[in-house]
């Protein structure tokens, strides 16, 4: 070990605590012996000390380096002595750090510190924490500058590592984030490809879906490509694969081999490759290559390629972009999803709509058909107006009338499993008025109908129900020239049920008379409807005739577990 550089011609040495030594000691030893005590102390410390420790000239060159200097620049002992910093410290890095020296050697700094990159033997880089101080010279001015290193690049990458996995977590959030928020799919693979390029650090890369023929043939199509230096060649290649739409049948490729093969590609000399393929002219130089399968559910479903990264490739590289890498098959996976559901939704509106039309063209026949009727009982009824037989014939062709009333109803409408109850009421009531042509003004109705709608089960025998009640009303409830009003009410009751009434201020029932044994035609067509909608009548005589049908519409039913 050489020794610490001294002055040969001082005659003088300072002791530890900077006392004048004249030559004795003050222990009683000889000043030579404790010089070498000292010297040897000084020489374990450099020796032995953690950190690397190097002493320099004037002109920066290396007069000395101990062990773990050596040891952590990859240098055999003594091949560092007579190197100059330059030639070992990483250029970016030179014009601070030589700034500093010349302010240190000048006098206007006495220590610094600084973080700085050097180059190892092998090539590869260390960081370093630098210390630096000096040795003074007889005049007080730095003779020897003394520099202390320590090894910061584990720490320096285990820090760069969080910031890149920081970076990369926030980036695949954003790229979630446009898709659950409905973006353009271009613009989300555009998104996940620039990731991956910045994350590996790549010049250019291309994300693309793979699929496949009928006949289980594999190929890729593109859905995000870097802009790779937009020559006037590389725009013709872009332009011929638009035309092809951006399909790419051939897979025999380094392109395609993370489908063919399944697995990750790596290649850091493309040119010596067997599995590359001609570069179509105008595309950039390949120096290196990295293809990643998309796999999900059990296949590869897409594939990413980037290339061109500094240093090349290494599964470290494929490692950290793994999040990434799932995300996109996330994705795609996802998108796919969507476009299946999308086209069974069309199949589905589609055969709605065939339904809505074959719906429409039914309630359009039934309605003319039970119009037809109508007319065939008018035309027989003018032979009967005189018989006791006319009365019936009428009634009959009013039911059949309130019956196809709803189904033009629900033809015009276009829902045709729900008839709105207050749009439609008021016009059937004044058409049961005007059938049985009561006399001018002589009877008054007064409808009160909530908004409600009723599916067609419900609203038939309701309709009909009114139509009897109405009916009954008009023709019994005033006899002679007698005047009065006839109430119509349609309410919404608590817990879903409906109530339909129907009363009136004229002569009230005959004497005996029970709407719940009563045998008559009109009767027992209203008890068998109420039946039908699984409700009650009820029926009451004061002060005129009121009758009160409760049920709950089966859409309005309660749930039994």
């Amino acid at each position: 070990m050489a020794k610490i550089p001294r002055e040969s011609g001082m005659q003088r040495t300072l002791d530890p605590v900077g006392a004048v030594d004249d030559g004795s000691s003050p222990r009683g030893r000889p000043v030579e012996e404790e010089l070498q005590e000292k010297n040897r102390y000084l020489e374990a410390i450099f020796g032995r000390a953690g950190m690397g420790i190097t002493v320099l000239g004037p002109d920066r060159r290396i007069i000395e380096a101990n062990e773990a200097m050596e040891r952590m620049l990859g240098y055999a002992r003594g091949e560092l002595v007579g190197k100059s910093v330059p030639e070992i410290s990483h250029p970016e890095d030179e014009p601070g750090n030589l700034l500093m020296y010349q302010d240190m050697m000048e006098g206007r700094l006495d220590r610094f510190q600084i973080e700085k990159r050097y180059f190892r033997k092998d090539g590869s880089i260390m960081e370093a924490l630098l210390h630096v101080t000096y040795i003074p010279g007889p005049d007080g001015k730095p003779r020897y500058l003394v520099g202390m290193l320590e090894d910061i690049t584990a720490s320096k990458q285990v820090a760069e590592d969080l910031r890149r996995n920081i970076a990369l977590s926030a980036a695949i959030r954003d790229a979630q984030a446009l898709f659950i928020s409905g973006a353009d799919h271009t613009r989300i693979f555009e998104s996940l490809l620039d990731i991956l390029v910045r994350m590996t650090e790549s010049q250019f890369g291309f994300l693309d879906d793979v699929l496949k023929d009928p006949d289980g043939t594999l190929y890729k199509k593109n859905l995000a490509m870097s802009s790779i230096a937009w020559d006037e060649g590389s725009r013709d290649i872009y332009q011929a694969l638009r035309t092809r739409n951006l399909e790419f049948r051939n897979l025999n490729n380094l392109s395609g081999a993370p489908v063919t093969e399944g697995s990750l590609v790596i290649s850091n000399d493309p040119a010596s490759d067997p599995r590359s393929g001609a570069l179509p002219k105008g595309h950039p130089p390949l120096k290196n290559f990295m293809g990643l399968p998309l796999w999900y559910g059990g296949e590869v479903i897409g594939v990413a390629g980037v290339a061109n990264r500094p240093g090349g490739y290494d599964a470290s590289v494929a490692h950290f972009v793994e999040p990434l890498v799932s995300t996109c098959a996330s994705i795609i996976a996802a998108i796919r999803s969507e476009e299946v559901q999308k086209g069974l939704n069309t199949q589905v509106r589609e055969s709605l709509r065939e339904k809505e039309i074959l719906l429409k063209e039914i309630h359009h026949r039934v309605k003319n058909n039970l119009q037809i009727v109508s007319s065939l009982i008018n035309l027989q009824a003018r032979e009967l107006e005189a018989s006791p037989a006319y009365g019936p014939f009428m009634d009959t062709r009013n039911r059949i009338r309130a019956m196809a009333m709803i189904h033009e109803r629900l033809y015009q409408s276009g829902d045709f499993s729900a008839v709105d109850m207050k749009a439609f009421i008021g016009e059937f009531a004044g058409s049961v008025f005007r059938s049985q042509e009561p006399g001018q003004g002589r009877i008054a109705l007064r409808p009160e109908v909530d908004d409600l709608t009723l599916g067609v089960d419900d609203a038939i025998p309701c309709t009909l129900i009114i139509n009897e009640l109405l009916t009954n009303a008009i023709k019994h409830a005033f006899p002679g020239s007698r005047g009065g009003e006839i109430f119509l009410g349609i309410r919404n009751l608590a817990e879903g049920w409906v109530e339909v009434e129907v009363r009136d201020n004229g002569v009230g029932f005959p004497d005996h008379f029970d709407p719940g044994s009563s045998h008559t035609l009109g009767m027992e067509l209203v008890r068998g409807l109420v039946r039908q909608l699984g409700g009650t009548l009820e029926a009451a005589g004061r002060d005129g005739a009121a009758f009160s049908v409760r049920f709950t519409p089966k859409g309005n039913a309660p749930e039994f577990q």
